[in-house]
């Protein structure tokens, strides 16, 4: 049967709406078009990704090493050639190059990854300065490695090389014990044990030569300082080297012992606070036991190494026992005048009060001709007599090349 044309039309109606109200299901939509050039929406670009940064990064450092290899190679090349400001200038283009990329770089370990090819750098930079004769930059570049590297021993070698050249031996010296000292930590092992080790970096000639350099005028000058000082004012060398020194007389472990012996500092205080400090002039009793506890009270200082006490202990005593010197030192108990005046000789002379020391010295010879205990006592009496204005202790030597060293 044949359809008339008005049927279709009707029936297209009903059909049309149908099939445009029908959804696919979900997920299945097709893709959109492909656009054109005109009145079309343009295809956004994808984000890159970290993956292709990391490779750029990688890129931009491979072809940093490569340019710093060349770079390298040239500087090498005028070194041979003795073209050594040429090479310098080579070796800081390369750094240059380094600090260029440090700030485009957006690597957080960038600078650490590249620390040791810039000591490296610099190292050989400062080693064209020093065969350049150009020592202020050479000293700079070295200062800059050992803030990188402070066991860098080349830049410490080289700074002890101009230091001494320029006749500053107190700075060229704190430079070998640096060395001298690391060279001992990196071996500390092998010395213990006694088992052989490699040379030292700066041999024991040289340290020698640098002191017989240094220590003449170095010693001259710190003495003029304190002959200008208030004797009151001197200052008494470090604890380690007092302590030191008294062990290399015989006495000391009878001093020690006896010291020991006498009973706490508490002890000595209190009794000195019971007997006062207004003690007139004529109650020569009280005197004589003020004297003998200030004296006892020094030495036990000096055993529990509280040495500026003990030398205010002994001067102390000293001053007491001079307001009636003569009444006063008979009425003192056993040997405590001599080891009155041998601590108050021991503690001038550390001070560099030789006038002070002298007078000491040469009471206690009197009292004790062939004190053993405390060693060359009238023999340094003489030596300072002699030659009063020229002499110098070794004890005092030892106190000055303490304090040149280290300060």
């Amino acid at each position: 049967m044949t359809m008339g044309h008005h049927q279709q039309q009707n029936l297209l109606q009903i059909a049309t709406p149908i099939v445009s109200n029908v959804k696919p299901p979900p997920g299945t939509e097709p893709p959109p078009l492909p656009t054109g050039k005109l009145g079309k929406t343009p295809t956004i670009a994808a984000p890159p990704t970290t993956k292709s940064t990391a490779n750029d990064e990688e890129v931009k450092k491979e072809a940093l090493h490569t340019q710093i290899e060349t770079i390298d190679k040239r500087g090498k090349a005028l070194f041979k050639a003795k073209n050594f400001m040429d090479a310098a200038s080579a070796f800081t283009e390369a750094l240059d190059a380094i600090d260029a990329y440090l700030a485009e770089s957006k690597s957080t370990t960038a600078a650490a990854s590249l620390n040791r090819q810039i000591i490296t750098l610099t190292n050989n930079r400062s080693a064209m300065y020093e065969k350049a004769s150009m020592p202020d930059l050479a000293l700079h570049d070295c200062d800059d490695i050992l803030s990188r590297d402070v066991t860098h021993s080349k830049a410490r070698l080289r700074r002890l090389r101009i230091l001494e050249a320029r006749y500053d031996y107190t700075e060229a010296l704190v430079e070998v014990c640096a060395l001298q000292l690391r060279f001992m930590q990196e071996n500390r092992d092998k010395l213990r044990m006694g088992q052989q080790v490699p040379n030292p970096p700066v041999p024991q000639s040289k340290i020698e030569e640098l002191m017989g350099k240094l220590i003449p005028d170095e010693v001259e000058k710190q003495l003029n300082i304190m002959k200008n000082q208030n004797k009151e004012d001197r200052k008494l060398p470090s604890s380690y080297t007092i302590k030191q020194l008294l062990k290399s007389f015989t006495g000391y472990n009878a001093w020690m012992a006896n010291a020991a012996r006498g009973g706490p500092l508490d002890k000595f205080t209190s009794e000195l606070n019971e007997l006062g400090n207004d003690i007139p002039n004529d109650d020569l009793e009280r005197l004589a036991k003020r004297t003998t506890l200030l004296s006892r009270r020094g030495r036990r200082n000096v055993y529990e190494q509280k040495f500026e006490d003990a030398k205010n202990d002994f001067e102390a005593a000293y001053k007491c026992l001079n307001i009636n010197y003569d009444a006063i030192k008979d009425l003192l108990e056993d040997d405590e005048h001599a080891r009155l005046l041998e601590w108050v000789g021991m503690v001038r002379h550390l001070r560099y009060d030789l006038d002070g020391a002298l007078t000491c010295y040469e009471r206690c010879c009197d009292l004790e001709p062939i004190n053993v205990s405390m060693p060359r006592v009238c023999r340094v009496g003489e030596e300072i007599v002699e030659e009063r204005n020229e002499w110098v202790s070794s004890v005092t030597i030892i106190c000055l090349v303490v304090v040149i060293v280290f300060g």
